[in-house]
């Protein structure tokens, strides 16, 4: 059943006036008297201005911000939020939005007074919330013909008219079946591994069946239907060695609900809690058994009194607890371990989702409760966000890739018992286990190390790993309290994988890590994922920046990148390289064959390198210049007038060349048609360079041949501009100076990368 209330509360200070106080609990008593699990929402006229005010607790509840319009408050906002929170309701409006404007609009002024109020967990249900003016709603009823139609100032109401959406779920069960499903049960056996006995795994039968697996399969072929043959026969003895001589209990997975809901696992839930909870139920239970209309009018009014007494302490509770988290988490800044520990263990918002629906949304909007429609839709949801990136052919590419192998002691040799006993040390006792139900605990033995150092050196040696590991159990954990819970990628996924799959996982990490710190492959500034690193040193580092430009009033502008599904959507294709130029030429002389090819190919990498462009691009000034200087004194350098030309003609032409090259570039770029690190040469380009070659020839000759032959006196014939001859004359020193410097570091990095070769 579906309840929907309409409040009117009169405004304050006027002659209508009622006693708030009392008008708050009267409603809050018809809302306690909703059965338990119906759905209900609020709307009306409450004349309360909250402004900002918070219609939650912070920090337990967990809802989305409400974008307010109307930041004044009245006498009747912190009453009516302090309300919401002891009903455990929220206000509608400014949350799921289309538009958002005032509720009451008059000549007297502005305001939002008009309110939708629904519980928490039905807010994932309303969406589109709009709010529509009343001079909007008459002015589209007129005629296109008659825009004055109706007088707007003698029929416009005040207050706005308020819209959303509801999409509400109601379930029709058929009682046989409900019943059927809930007299199915599921029986798990689940063993105390606490304390094992003196006797696990010792023994000759024992240690003989296990040796007499492994063995089978090492004078065998490693093939993939073999390896998989043999984990399963030896999950089967040490399952059978379980059942022998490890004390179990049989637990019942049914689908029945029980009604233990004194038994609460709330964090902020106490002993008085329970009491009173107790006393709402045996109050509830007296008012629906008696028969009397005034006895039962008596008892309703006693059950409210009771659910009254238990909500205010239930909000109390919740304050005392989430003060006593900041306490602890603030007296427990000295211990990171520990502070980040007691973050775990608040769980903001987790009491909201404590079960998870079987049922779905469809993609036309519908709600489906097919057991198979649900099970399938998960299993398809999971299976295309974390298989987003497989490629086939990067798996072929490197079955058939049969050069450049690198050979390394470390990395090629057999696993040693002190590399799984290493691992087997750290492991954490107490975990679930993955889909072969051994948990870590028994591998903490020297028959099962023994036993599972030959199994990690079949599977090392012959690339292949028991199908088995390749299954885990996906624990889904909600994500958000607020998101739909009907949605599969609305929860992460956990897997809980086989221990031995994690130990051999944990030996292999644990040589690459080791290999990677020799190498020094990993920057020195990377500090996540890596022991020993903190990244509080680089947090405190940005906030010292941050403070730093506080105290000089300058703007700081921090980014925080956060990728959709970042661990689950990894691109499987080889990353791009971002060389600098020294390991390109280091790298060209590896591949090449002799100097020859070699400088050839490092002077294409120079010239194509982001440098070689940004500095084409400052060049270009050069010959603007020139074109500017031998244009303003064409004709004053009698003495030579050639120059002035050779300026000119000079600058024009290398502009030409120069912004032909810079385009060649970035459509090369862009295309990705540019190979070796070099955008290709045309044939425009190379008769340009010919021409300027000869021309700079000329130059050279017309200009050092006037070199202290001329005068600076304008009435002379010899007379020259001084300004326009040393512009030219230290042109052509720049240019030799330029190519003496090019030349050599060109042979500095021949000669380092001829050095790191024979190296």
């Amino acid at each position: 059943m579906f309840y929907v209330c309409v409040v009117y509360l009169p405004p304050e200070n006027s002659t209508r006036a009622v006693n708030v106080h009392e008008f708050m609990e009267t409603l809050m008593t018809h809302i306690y008297t909703i059965p338990q699990g119906n759905l209900f929402y609020l709307c009306g006229d409450f004349n309360s201005r909250c402004s900002d005010f918070s219609d939650s607790i912070e920090g337990i509840d967990c809802l989305p911000e409400r974008d307010i319009v109307d930041f004044q408050t009245n006498g009747y906002g912190n009453i009516f939020c302090d309300f919401l929170i002891d009903v455990n309701c929220c206000i509608l409006n400014g949350r799921k939005i289309l538009t958002n404007d005032f509720t009451f609009v008059s000549t007297r002024g502005s305001s939002v007074v008009d309110y939708c109020i629904l519980p928490y967990e039905m807010l994932d249900s309303f969406n589109s919330f709009s709010v529509t003016r009343a001079t909007t709603i008459i002015q589209s009823l007129g005629e296109p013909g008659e825009p004055g139609r109706y007088d707007l100032r003698k029929i416009v109401p005040d207050h706005s008219l308020l819209t959303w959406n509801m999409c509400l779920y109601f379930p029709i069960e058929d009682q046989v079946s409900k019943n059927k499903d809930k007299n199915q049960t599921v029986t798990k056996i689940k063993y105390d591994t606490k304390s094992l006995p003196e006797n696990w795994l010792i023994g000759d039968s024992i240690v003989t069946e296990i040796n007499r697996v492994i063995l089978q399969l090492e004078q065998s072929e490693a093939s993939q239907q073999n390896i998989d043959k043999m984990y399963e026969n030896f999950v089967s003895v040490l399952k059978t060695e379980m059942s022998e001589k490890l004390s179990s209990k049989e637990i019942r997975i049914s689908n029945a609900f029980n009604n233990k809901a004194r038994k609460c696992k709330k964090p902020w839930w106490n002993s008085e809690l329970t009491m009173l909870w107790n006393d709402v139920c045996k109050a509830e239970k007296n008012w629906n058994k008696c028969r009397l209309s005034n006895k039962k009018r008596e008892l309703r009014h006693i059950f409210v009194q009771k659910r009254k007494l238990f909500d205010r302490g239930v909000q109390r509770s919740k304050r005392q607890y989430w003060h006593s988290m900041q306490e602890e988490l603030i007296n427990s800044q000295g211990n990171p371990k520990e502070f980040w520990r007691k973050i775990g263990r608040i769980g903001v918002g987790s009491e909201r989702q404590n079960t998870i629906p079987m049922e779905i949304k469809l993609n036309d909007g519908s709600i489906c409760d097919d057991k198979d429609i649900v099970i399938n839709k998960w299993k398809y949801d999971f299976k295309e966000m974390l298989n987003k990136n497989s490629d086939t052919s990067i798996s072929n590419e490197i079955e058939n890739c049969n050069s450049d192998i690198i050979c390394d002691e470390i990395l090629d040799g057999e696993i040693t018992s002190s590399e799984v006993y290493n691992v087997v040390k750290i492991s954490k006792c107490g975990k679930s286990p993955g889909v072969d139900d051994i948990p870590v605990e028994l591998y903490k033995n020297p028959t099962a190390l023994n036993a599972l150092i030959r199994v990690f050196n079949i599977c090392y040696n012959s690339g292949k790993v028991p199908a088995m590991w390749n299954k885990c159990i996906i624990t889904p954990i909600p994500k958000s309290s607020t998101a739909d819970p009907r949605d599969p990628m609305s929860y992460r996924g956990i897997s809980l994988a086989p221990v031995a799959y994690k130990l051999y996982c944990g030996v292999l990490n644990a040589r690459l890590t080791g290999k990677l710190t020799d190498l020094e492959v990993i920057n020195d500034e990377q500090n996540g994922f890596r022991k020993s690193r903190s990244t509080i040193d680089h947090l405190s580092t940005l906030t010292t920046i941050i403070e730093t430009r506080k105290l000089c009033k300058l703007s700081t502008f921090c980014a925080f990148v956060d990728f959709k599904k970042a661990y689950d959507w990894v691109n499987q294709s080889p990353p791009p390289s971002y060389d600098s130029i020294y390991g390109q030429l280091k790298e060209a002389r590896h591949t090449t064959d002799g100097n020859v090819s070699f400088a050839k190919k490092g002077f294409t990498i120079i010239i194509g390198s982001t440098i070689c462009t940004i500095l084409l691009v400052l060049f270009l000034s050069i010959p603007i210049a020139c074109i500017v200087i031998g244009s303003l004194y064409l004709h004053d350098c009698p003495a030579q007038r050639y120059i002035p030309i050779y300026l000119i003609v000079a600058g024009a032409f290398s502009l030409v060349k120069d912004l032909s090259s810079l385009l060649q570039k970035c459509k090369a770029k862009r295309t990705e048609e540019e190979q070796e690190g070099g955008a290709p040469t045309n044939f425009f380009d190379g008769l340009v360079g010919c021409f300027l070659f000869a021309w700079f020839i000329c130059g050279n000759v017309w200009i050092y041949s006037t070199h202290n032959h001329f005068s600076t006196n304008s009435t002379k014939p010899d007379f020259c501009e001084p300004v326009l001859f040393y512009f030219s004359f230290w042109l052509l020193n720049a240019t030799y100076i330029l190519i003496g410097i090019s030349c050599l570091l060109c042979c500095c990095g021949v000669s380092f990368a001829c050095c790191a070769k024979d190296d």
